[in-house]
């Protein structure tokens, strides 16, 4: 499976299929890349906050707040960049720049850098353990506004699978922090968490609709895009 084929799989014909047992292990490999590609994403998110806490001085960050969300945003930019020019040559390159979906990708990316900013002045105000609390109401805070602009709506076997979840995890949370100290809370941290809860919701579901309106695009062109 290359970098130029979509993670998910695709679903074919199986008329004049003579191999159908190749099909069904192509399939089967691309679910396995797709799990394993969620399982990994899921890693680096749960241990980011953790590894902004760690970084702190005496309570404060010794960087500047959008320094990450640089940093991130220019190797994201160089390392697609290089794999575009290997895989596709100039054209390749070229199309990391096509102005028809750059124009949608680039406004998401701008509120997706907000969100992230808002993320390093929350972890300034207040420690890891209170911050993951709160980010739990990013299921809740999601599909309320896939709700609101897609008109998709939740079961209520969903709703309740995705409130039992939330609190599951902020009692989690509040058990380990209950083992160790954390640093001081401050009201206004609560502010900047609410503001990038709703921004990154709301990045995800816009990310969701245009990154499947131009699928044929390869994912490393997508990151690109959306830095």
């Amino acid at each position: 499976m290359s970098l130029r084929e979509p993670l998910l799989p695709t679903h074919h014909s199986k008329d004049g299929d003579k191999n159908g047992g190749a099909a069904a292990r192509g399939n089967t490999d691309a679910v396995t890349v797709t799990i394993s590609c969620f399982l990994c994403f899921v890693a680096v998110r749960s241990f980011h906050p953790i590894v902004i806490d760690i970084s702190k001085t005496d309570g404060k960050l010794p960087y500047g707040k959008a320094t990450p969300c640089v940093v991130n945003s220019a190797v994201d930019v160089v390392l697609g960049s290089l794999l575009s020019f290997m895989f596709g040559g100039v054209a390749g390159l070229r199309q990391c720049w096509d102005p028809a979906p750059l124009k949608i990708f680039s406004a998401i990316a701008v509120l997706y850098a907000f969100g992230d900013f808002m993320e390093m002045v929350s972890m300034s105000a207040m420690g890891g353990a209170a911050y993951q609390i709160l980010l739990q109401s990013k299921l809740v805070v999601t599909a309320l506004i896939m709700w609101s602009l897609r008109g998709q709506r939740q079961t209520l076997l969903q709703w309740n699978v995705l409130l039992t979840i939330a609190l599951a995890m902020s009692a989690f949370v509040l058990l380990d922090e209950a083992d160790g100290s954390s640093a001081p809370f401050k009201p206004i941290g609560l502010f900047f968490v609410v503001v990038k809860v709703f921004f990154s919701c709301l990045c995800a579901v816009l990310a969701e609709k245009y990154l499947k309106a131009y699928k044929g695009m390869p994912i490393y062109v997508q990151v690109v895009q959306l830095k």
